[in-house]
């Protein structure tokens, strides 16, 4: 049997650099996130859940990063907590 890893990020806010993604403090988090990931899969961690705030997709999308080029096992469980999550964020955040 595997392991498994919860995040939880920034809520309704956003995170600390807003939606710049391509800034200096996006992706140094990016990058914790994915060693973090990484070295985690690889310690027999198969299941990763994330929340469904900003700031919890970032780390899903290292999830599936990490399952798309190195680990294909993996597994991403996102917990949406109502169907409207989303309804006011901007299309590319959606």
């Amino acid at each position: 049997m595997g392991k498994a890893l919860a995040f939880t990020g920034h809520g309704p806010k956003g995170p600390p650099f807003g939606g710049d993604e391509m800034g200096a403090a996006c992706i140094r988090l990016k990058a914790l996130l994915l060693k973090e990931i990484m070295g985690r899969a690889a310690r027999g961690y198969d299941a990763f859940y994330c929340g469904a705030a900003r700031g919890d997709i970032l780390f899903g999308e290292q999830v599936l990063w990490v399952k798309a080029t190195t680990c294909p096992a993996i597994r991403l469980i996102c917990a949406i907590p109502h169907p409207a999550q989303a309804a006011r964020w901007s299309e590319p955040w959606r």
